[in-house]
């Protein structure tokens, strides 16, 4: 008799439990930004074989502080702004450039360091009359 009473009672919270998930008022969502394109936030790095890296060798940008930026250019060429630094160097991180036609193979600007006036580790290209301009923070 206590089971069945049990199971009575079991039964009836689920009932009740079910009726509220499908009677309760729908929570408003918060507004979300609109998402990225699925090929860019859904990767893996390839184990030992860096897209770009740092050059390991006696130079501003021996290692890479920051992953970088990358757009595509009017020209159809991708553009990559990253901040190098060589500890064995003054202690600072300045920004630098390199292009790409394919995405994979990059040459480094030879104006490297394109940006040594102070401390780079975020950066953005904003784009103005046309022109786009860096602007560093």
């Amino acid at each position: 008799m206590i089971a069945n009473r049990f199971a009575l009672l079991r039964a009836a919270l689920v009932a009740m439990a079910i009726g509220l998930a499908i009677f309760a008022p729908a929570q408003p969502q918060p507004a979300r930004a609109q998402e990225a394109p699925f090929g860019l936030v859904d990767w893996k790095p390839i184990a030992d074989n860096p897209v770009f890296a740092g050059t390991g060798s006696n130079t501003w940008d021996r290692k890479i502080r920051e992953r970088g930026s990358i757009l595509m250019g009017d020209d159809g060429i991708f553009h990559l702004w990253y901040t190098g630094y060589d500890r064995d160097r003054p202690d600072t991180m300045s920004l630098g450039h390199a292009t790409s036609r394919d995405g994979t193979h990059w040459t480094r600007d030879p104006h490297n360091p394109i940006f040594t006036d102070s401390w780079v580790e975020d950066m953005c290209i904003v784009k103005q009359d046309g022109t786009s301009r860096l602007k560093v923070v």
